[in-house]
């Protein structure tokens, strides 16, 4: 392995970093972007260290300053032909870390669904009488309920703050609020996140019920599924807090990704979200652009644009099918009565054509550009 400089090292980083693990350990799986620490823990020669990353040890041989006792914060950069790893100071290193948060997402940007699919899946699962009485002092069965609750179906479709208690349930703007509580110098100690705080809890009594002795093999492997679930969903809910945090406070944008029922199948629909301050003297509401896309069985692909200002709406309906577009604007009439009825003012109700939404939505996709790297480390 080699360690290079940082970009502003001090004087006598010129030199490498040459690690290789010892026999007594078994070296980690490396992949590029990794953000490690590695800790210093001997001299053993003029220019050998002793050093560990992940509790494996590895011989460093370098002309670079090195003390122990010092921690350092690297980055792998390459693995071949030699793995090679570069040092991260101060800032960078908290964004990089940071940055890595959004590898998973990165990854499967669809993952929010697999929360609620495997509640399902679980709640399906006949347990034991024993182990059920335990889980179910435990939470469980509260917790998929609550769960369930959280996806928009004929059950909470008569909700109308349904997105607004989704957002807060999931605390995905829980960072961001803490990010700006430390920026004015002040902090909350309550915070909504109760799905991540229900999994949280459940997650430590599963812990506690995997260390009782005398657990049938049957009873173990359920245990440990149902841990994975609780971790898996965890780091989830984390990753959408980071996408959430670096986009709004790159771009005043949201991605919000809901659950929706079709049928016994659970889907993901996308809602993306722009706000426009506003500039002008005098002018004080700022401009919301939304663009919601959903995908039906019997309607199939639908986007929805929408814009709005002090409770203006302006909203267009879009279809790549010519029968749902008809379908949609013969609707319109009945809905512009019931906005009004909500106290919003439509000033433009429309149904249009548009040949490929997906496209549509991969352009509007990308340009959700998350790539902030000076922001407060509030994942630590």
């Amino acid at each position: 392995m080699i360690i290079t400089s940082p970009p502003t090292a001090q004087a006598g980083w010129n030199q490498a970093i040459t690690i290789s693990p010892k026999a007594d350990g078994q070296a980690p799986v490396f992949s590029p972007g990794m953000i490690l620490t590695v800790d210093i823990a001997r001299r053993v020669g003029a220019n050998e260290f002793l050093v560990k990353i992940n509790q494996v040890t590895y011989l460093a041989k370098t002309a670079g300053p090195l003390s122990p006792g010092d921690r350092l914060n690297v980055m792998v950069e390459s693995l071949q032909p030699t793995l090679t790893i570069r040092v991260l100071q101060g800032q960078e290193a908290t964004g990089q870390k940071l940055q890595q948060c959004l590898i998973p997402w990165r990854a499967d940007p669809r993952r929010l669904l697999d929360i609620f699919t495997q509640a399902q899946a679980l709640s399906r699962v006949e347990i034991p009488g024993e182990l059920a009485l335990l889980l179910k002092d435990a939470g469980l069965g509260n917790l998929l309920k609550f769960i369930n609750s959280l996806i928009y179906s004929t059950q909470t479709k008569g909700n109308l703050l349904f997105l607004k208690e989704f957002i807060k349930n999931l605390g995905l703007t829980w960072e961001g609020i803490l990010s700006r509580e430390f920026s004015m110098g002040r902090f909350k100690t309550s915070l909504d996140r109760p799905l991540k705080s229900s999994l949280l809890a459940l997650s430590r009594e599963v812990g506690i019920l995997l260390g009782k002795p005398d657990l049938s093999s049957a009873t173990q492997l359920l245990l440990k599924n149902i841990e994975q679930f609780l971790n898996s969903s965890l780091k989830t809910i984390e990753t959408l807090q980071a996408v959430n945090i670096f986009s709004w406070e790159e771009q005043n944008k949201y991605i919000l990704q809901f659950p929706f029922l079709l049928g016994s199948e659970v889907r993901l629909n996308d809602l993306f979200v722009s706000r426009e301050p506003s500039g002008k003297e005098g002018e004080s509401a700022d401009r919301w652009q939304l663009f919601l896309y959903l995908d039906f069985d019997l309607l199939g692909e639908l986007g929805v644009r929408i814009e709005s200002t002090e409770g203006n709406l302006d909203c267009i309906f879009l279809s790549s099918r010519k029968e749902v577009v008809d379908y949609i604007a013969s609707s319109l009439p009945n809905l512009t009565d019931q906005l009004v009825s909500l106290g919003y003012r439509p000033t433009s109700m429309a149904s249009r054509w548009e040949a490929n939404l997906k496209a549509t939505r991969q352009e509007i996709f990308n340009s959700y550009k998350i790539n902030h790297l000076e922001l407060v480390d509030t994942f630590a």
